[in-house]
This record gives C-alpha cells, sequence and structure tokens, in this order.
C-alpha cells in the first residue's frame, strides 16, 4: 500500500504568519493549490482520501476527491499535529 501526505493549501493564517485553529479557512491562492495537487495526483491509483477535521485540510482532501471522482474524503478526528 502506498500513501501519499499532502499539506493543505494557503490559509490567512499561513500569510500572517499565526498559529493556527481548527477553522482556519483556505484562502483563494491555498483553493487554487488544493486543484493544482489534485491535478497531478490524478495519474496515481489512490482509491481514498482521509483527512483531519481542520477546516483547511478537509476542504483540499475534498478538492483532491472531487477531481479523483472519489467518495467524499474520511475525516479522522486523531489525523492532527
Amino acid at each position: 500500500m502506498l500513501v501519499y501526505f499532502v499539506r493543505h493549501g494557503e490559509t490567512t493564517h499561513n500569510l500572517a504568519r499565526k498559529k493556527q485553529h481548527a477553522h482556519t479557512q483556505l484562502t483563494e491562492l491555498g483553493q487554487k493549490q488544493a486543484q493544482v495537487v489534485a491535478a497531478r495526483l490524478k495519474s496515481l491509483p489512490i482509491e481514498a482520501v482521509y483527512t483531519s477535521h481542520y477546516d483547511r485540510a478537509v476542504s483540499t482532501a475534498e478538492a483532491i476527491s472531487q477531481t479523483l471522482n472519489l467518495p467524499q474524503p474520511t475525516i479522522l478526528e486523531n489525523l492532527h499535529e
């Protein structure tokens, strides 16, 4: 089994160099970055997407799942820093 790790796209807290909380959202650029990484993953044999419960991670994972025509990402509550 291969596992690919993807970091979430840019957030406003990234730009301000602030510590992020669970509800930090992606910026417009962060949303575009999620689409770019999803396109790069399209040629790989990915069967499922898992994510933390953080909003920024969920948004990134949803972009990947949609692009790869996979079910919604599975949220793993213990998957975080």
